[in-house]
């Protein structure tokens, strides 16, 4: 081989590296810009599904304008928003904070209202923010009680409303996963249908909800919203088809 075509091959390898050592960085370039966060939660369409365990994201954002951000305005429509409803704060130290619930659509089709509506806040932020996302949603892996926060970049876990995000505009956002544990039964679908019962909707008031506050207060100064999930080394990688 001439060692012209050495040379080329050299450099094109060593801007490969360049590139995706860029792109990995750009999770820890949040101090050059003050953040703004968008958060979002999926679940099936309200006033129906209100109250079930597949909507316990839902009722977070309820539940933290009402009891904790009580600066946040009730959730409203727009017509520039038309895909759910949505909060801002008139305080200053919130201002950089927007809320939105996507109730119009059933969990499997949450890809397009949060996508559509991500690009909208996302577009007019960046020229002086540095925006992140964060998708509040229930979980079957997660015991319930206890939740988790997932890193942009991480799996979707078979969760079809996160799968549905992640089809449309891949998984460049944090997660914060509420867990509802499994049901005895093998029927999930009748599960994450049900209300909570009158005391785990305690546990989700007075125990899971502040904890999850406090990793709010943290996210919205720029903590966790950044970082992404490293490749699994382990994990085999996908043959691509010819």
């Amino acid at each position: 081989m001439p060692i012209q075509i050495i040379r080329y091959k050299a450099r094109e390898l060593l801007n490969r590296y360049v590139f995706t050592e860029f792109r990995r960085s750009i999770s820890t370039l949040e101090h050059e810009k003050p953040p703004f966060l968008m958060i979002a939660s999926i679940g099936n369409p309200e006033p129906q599904y209100e109250g079930t365990r597949h909507n316990v994201g839902h009722w977070a954002l309820e539940e933290l304008i009402k009891n904790h951000w009580t600066s946040f305005n009730a959730f409203q429509s727009h017509k520039n928003i038309p895909d759910g409803v949505y909060s801002t704060s008139s305080a200053k130290e919130l201002s950089d904070v927007f809320l939105f619930k996507s109730i119009h659509s059933f969990m499997n089709l949450q890809g397009a209202p949060v996508s559509k509506t991500w690009q909208k806040i996302s577009n007019y932020q960046k020229a002086t923010r540095s925006p992140a996302l964060v998708v509040l949603h229930d979980e079957l892996q997660v015991p319930f009680g206890k939740f988790q926060i997932r890193k942009q970049l991480s799996s979707a876990r078979g969760h079809n409303g996160l799968r549905s995000i992640d089809s449309l505009m891949g998984g460049g956002y944090t997660k914060i996963s509420i867990g509802i544990g499994k049901p005895s039964a093998k029927d999930v679908s009748n599960y994450v249908l049900s209300p909570f019962t009158p005391l785990e909707q305690e546990v989700l008031t007075y125990d899971v909800m502040p904890q999850i506050v406090d990793i709010l207060e943290e996210m919205k100064n720029g903590k966790y919203i950044y970082d992404k999930q490293e490749p699994d080394p382990n994990q085999p990688k996908k043959r691509k088809q010819k």
